[in-house]
């Protein structure tokens, strides 16, 4: 049984953990990739360790706990603009031009974001 504070958080990580790796074996065996035999030494475990606790399983932790906080819908409208917010990021660190068709999908998804946070009325 789950930890009586953690336990909406363990049961959606119980859940989660297992069909992530389930659907990347799956996708392992349909896409067959070219694995060729990496060079193991100190500073590669450590890369690799970090992409999996610090880029997988910590935001993702955060995601469901912040999540567990503001409800199913204020999260999702968050979880929706992080790709504009990470372009606009990559933007201004990089120093990139966009074209036209890549402004009017930001605008597309503020906008969505913008219709979704929209409260609605209710019925007569």
């Amino acid at each position: 049984m789950a930890p009586t504070g953690l336990s909406k958080t363990y049961r959606s990580m119980e859940i989660m953990g297992p069909s992530m790796l389930l659907g990347g074996l799956l996708l392992i065996l349909l896409t067959r990739p070219d694995f060729t035999a990496p060079t193991w030494d100190a500073t590669s475990i450590l890369c690799v360790l970090y992409t999996i606790i610090g880029g997988t399983m910590i935001p993702f932790w955060a995601f469901l706990e912040g999540a567990r906080y503001t409800g199913a819908q204020k999260s999702s409208i968050f979880s929706l603009s992080e790709a504009v917010f990470s372009t606009i990021v990559a933007m201004v660190l990089y120093h990139l031009k966009f074209q036209a068709t890549d402004l009017v999908g930001m605008l597309m998804i503020f906008g969505s974001v913008l219709l979704l946070s929209v409260g609605k009325s209710p019925l007569p």
